[in-house]
């Protein structure tokens, strides 16, 4: 899979699966598939209302968590402050650490 080097000389992958309109009930069999044919990076975001399933396929998945990457979308005013690498925010499930491999977005709104 082709990857972008960070500054910081990790590199993450190009191509991530995003799960902004799937619905919560299938997040999990969604995420868990594209685990399976060799996806590590997955998009997701605080308003989608879908981490649930993000995490439990993580946690389900057998990959192991430094391989990767699940960036998350917070906006202002998000009531658990997170600072990155600091931890998965709660819905994401507690037995998922991030391991560098979480990016907590803060999108402002108006």
């Amino acid at each position: 899979m082709t990857t972008d080097i960070l500054n910081d000389g990790r590199a993450i992958p190009a191509l991530g699966l995003g799960v902004f309109q799937v619905p919560q009930d299938q997040t999990q069999r969604v995420v868990e598939q594209a685990l399976e044919v060799g996806y590590r990076h997955v998009d997701t975001a605080a308003a989608y209302a879908n981490e649930t399933g993000v995490g439990a396929a993580v946690r389900g998945s057998g990959v192991p968590r430094e391989e990767l990457w699940v960036p998350t979308k917070l906006r202002t005013g998000y009531p658990e402050p997170l600072l990155p690498n600091q931890g998965l925010p709660p819905r994401l499930g507690p037995a998922c650490p991030a391991s560098g491999a979480l990016t907590p977005f803060d999108v402002p709104t108006p």
